[in-house]
């Protein structure tokens, strides 16, 4: 259980379940169940952060949210690595890349090495 204390308030307010928390999950929609799930998962700073925004679901403002707190997360965290094909959000979150295509590393490097080489890629198919 959640509990009614400060980092419960946190939650309920970042996940939009205001005033539902008390139902029993089983009750929850999806959508509820993944949003709880999703804030319960990011409410604290990881050393290592494995992600993809592909995994931002629920409605536009969830999402956004949801993108913001994954930025944080992986500028606070050791390690991150973020599985995603949004060349300007790994540019501004990553130093390394590793362009991977049909199960094999095709380029690892500096982010802006790797990204050019892929836009040259994509152009040229």
């Amino acid at each position: 259980a959640l509990g009614h204390g400060a980092e419960a308030r946190a939650a309920s307010a970042f996940c939009g379940l205001d005033g539902r928390l008390d139902l029993p999950v089983k009750y929850y929609t999806d959508g509820m169940r993944y949003r709880l799930g999703f804030t319960l998962a990011t409410a604290r700073q990881p050393r290592i952060l494995l992600a993809s925004p592909g995994m931002l679901g629920g409605d536009l403002a969830f999402r956004q949210r949801a993108r913001r707190r994954l930025e944080r997360l992986a500028l606070g965290a050791e390690r991150a690595a973020l599985a995603c094909g949004e060349p300007a959000w790994l540019a501004q979150l990553c130093t390394r890349c590793v362009w991977v295509e049909g199960n094999a590393i095709r380029r690892d490097g500096p982010v802006a090495e790797v990204l050019a080489e892929m836009a040259v890629s994509r152009r040229a198919a």
